[in-house]
């Protein structure tokens, strides 16, 4: 990385294949998806990197944190979906 400091957000997002913040929902094919749909595919897209890079697993997390809890504002969605597909993402991403 040439002696740049990349962030944890940074780092997850280029594992999720982002290229920048801006548009990271249109780069996730996600855009326009809401509630628990955006949920469980956000919780894919998590699964799938933690399986391709289990080292930076935590960085992932973070990032996918970020981005739901940016777009959802339902304390109760994130209650009852956010954080348990969170935690199964991870175990699917560690399992695979």
């Amino acid at each position: 990385m040439n002696g740049q400091n990349v962030s944890p957000i940074q780092t997850g997002l280029d594992a999720l294949g982002v290229t920048a913040p801006d548009g990271m929902l249109a780069q996730l094919g996600i855009e326009g998806i809401q509630g628990d749909g955006l949920v469980k595919a956000v919780a894919s897209r998590m699964e799938r990197a933690i399986a391709d890079h289990p080292e930076i697993r935590s960085e992932i997390v973070v990032t996918g944190a970020y981005i739901l809890l940016s777009e959802v504002d339902d304390i109760e969605l994130v209650r009852s979906k956010v954080l348990p597909y969170m935690d199964l993402a991870v175990d699917r991403g560690l399992a695979a």
